[in-house]
């Protein structure tokens, strides 16, 4: 393909500049798609991707916060202030007022903070699925309980491998073309902030049971 051999030749900073200066929009994020799916069809499943995505993580995100907003103040997850906690992050809807042209581009960072904390939560499901103060006489027994454990072990695996890669990636990326320093090193920050969440949650939740 002759188009395909001219970009290939192409200077690396005439790439960058290119990127730059085109108006991207959602057909162009769905023709990430066309080479598996189809011209058409990709620009279905990408809206119907989006959409879907939208909704699994602003509910997700809502009743996290709620809940979480009610731990922090050792109040009952219930009333005023668990409503107060579900619509802080409907906050981030004016993003897309502030973004203008580029506010289709929230699908990718929003993509990756939901792929980020997904194994955070499956290994919380695994957790409590193996709980008996907190499944009781719900808890799965004999050859059920071992399916769903390589089931959810299987799931923590697999997503754990996503949001690494993901956080490996695209920190390398924040690293290079934002943060000036470089891309090498924009991986290991990546991957150092969301240990340095996980080492917060566990400190917090020490003292939380220390407390009590």
């Amino acid at each position: 393909d002759e188009k395909a051999a001219a970009r290939a030749g192409m200077p690396e900073a005439d790439k960058r500049m290119a990127a730059m200066l085109i108006k991207r929009d959602s057909f162009h994020l769905a023709d990430s798609l066309a080479p598996l799916l189809g011209e058409g069809p990709s620009k279905y499943i990408f809206g119907i991707g989006v959409v879907a995505m939208t909704l699994n993580a602003a509910t997700m995100l809502m009743l996290i916060n709620g809940l979480c907003l009610c731990a922090l103040l050792g109040v009952p997850a219930k009333g005023k202030v668990q409503v107060i906690g579900s619509l802080i992050p409907a906050i981030g809807v004016v993003g897309a007022f502030f973004w203008n042209q580029a506010k289709m581009w929230l699908a990718v960072p929003t993509s990756v903070f939901c792929a980020t904390l997904l194994p955070v939560a499956y290994i919380a499901f695994f957790l409590l699925m193996n709980q008996k103060k907190f499944m009781g006489d719900n808890m799965p027994k004999g050859a059920g309980r071992v399916i769903w454990n390589i089931l959810m072990i299987a799931s923590v695996i697999v997503t754990a491998l996503i949001s690494l890669w993901g956080l490996w990636d695209k920190g390398g990326l924040i690293g290079e073309q934002w943060l000036g320093i470089g891309r090498t090193a924009g991986n290991y920050v990546g991957i150092g902030l969301f240990a340095a969440f996980i080492i917060v949650t566990i400190v917090v939740e020490a003292v939380r049971k220390k407390d009590k």
